[in-house]
């Protein structure tokens, strides 16, 4: 639990800039690291986040949009198949605030990152 977790567990937070998506990588964080074991958001997130911030060149993060792992999660949430046209509106109202600031189709790359049925 993240918020049991004291600051010495912490082993380093990405981008260290103030930024809106900052990752916060724990002790116990890594453990989904050794052999066999299934990633983790937090380490899909940090992994993104370091390609748009530590690689990417300028350009590149001009022409690419990096959704958070919890985008298709929040989006797929309770769907079945009679889904019905205020349906649709309603899921598109639950994620419409995370691309209020970005122009998608102006992008070269939209990356969605799926992260289910793995937990």
């Amino acid at each position: 639990n993240i918020l049991m977790q004291s600051s010495t567990d912490k082993l380093l937070i990405f981008p260290d800039v103030k930024h809106s998506r900052r990752i916060t990588i724990h002790k116990d964080t890594v453990s989904c690291l050794l052999p066999e074991m299934f990633l983790n958001d937090t380490v899909i997130e940090f992994y993104l986040l370091y390609l748009y911030h530590g690689i990417f060149s300028f350009q590149q993060r001009e022409q690419v949009h990096i959704f958070n792992t919890f985008f298709y999660t929040k989006l797929t949430n309770n769907l079945n198949e009679s889904l019905t046209p205020q349906d649709i509106y309603e899921k598109h109202g639950q994620v419409s605030k995370w691309t209020k600031n970005v122009n998608l189709f102006e992008k070269d790359f939209v990356v969605v990152p799926i992260h289910d049925h793995a937990h």
